[in-house]
């Protein structure tokens, strides 16, 4: 009679107490205390004007909290604002936005935020305020990062 290979190891291996377990190799909690506290002061950008004549003033964003600590990332959540401003008097103008976050390396990070565009009255203004999701490495990698950038196409 021939016995499955499966039942055979299962017989053979010694009884397993929850002590005898092997633990983890890198303490979490320990990884993400070392971080540095995460820097939520306001930073403030110059003001801009786009070809697409719209400008930008006010603009001012920050990070508000840690939301979730990932295997071997972080999501940090954020706040930024904008006064949109028309410098056409004439004609309302549409235009797509993208927002990037600029590392001290020259690194572009894209965070996810639902604004992607933005649309102005003639001669009028608009305040853009948003929360923003962005994944980094880690807390240090985040409070590097030195400016945002605005794309207006």
């Amino acid at each position: 009679m021939k016995w499955p290979l499966w039942i055979i190891i299962i017989a053979f291996l010694p009884a397993c107490e929850i002590d005898d377990l092997p633990l983890e190799t890198r303490d979490e909690a320990k990884v993400w205390t070392e971080q540095p506290p995460l820097f939520t002061d306001v930073r403030v950008e110059p003001d801009q004007v786009w070809e697409k004549k719209i400008g930008g003033r006010n603009i001012s964003w920050r990070y508000n909290s840690i939301k979730e600590e990932l295997e071997k990332s972080i999501l940090i959540i954020g706040v930024f604002e904008i006064t949109f401003f028309n410098t056409n008097i004439d004609q309302a103008v549409n235009a797509e936005v993208m927002i990037n976050l600029i590392g001290a390396d020259g690194f572009r990070h894209l965070p996810q935020t639902p604004f992607k565009r933005v649309s102005i009255a003639a001669g009028d203004t608009t305040l853009a305020t948003e929360n923003f999701i962005l994944e980094v490495k880690d807390v240090k990698t985040a409070n590097d990062i030195v400016r945002m950038d605005i794309d207006v196409y």
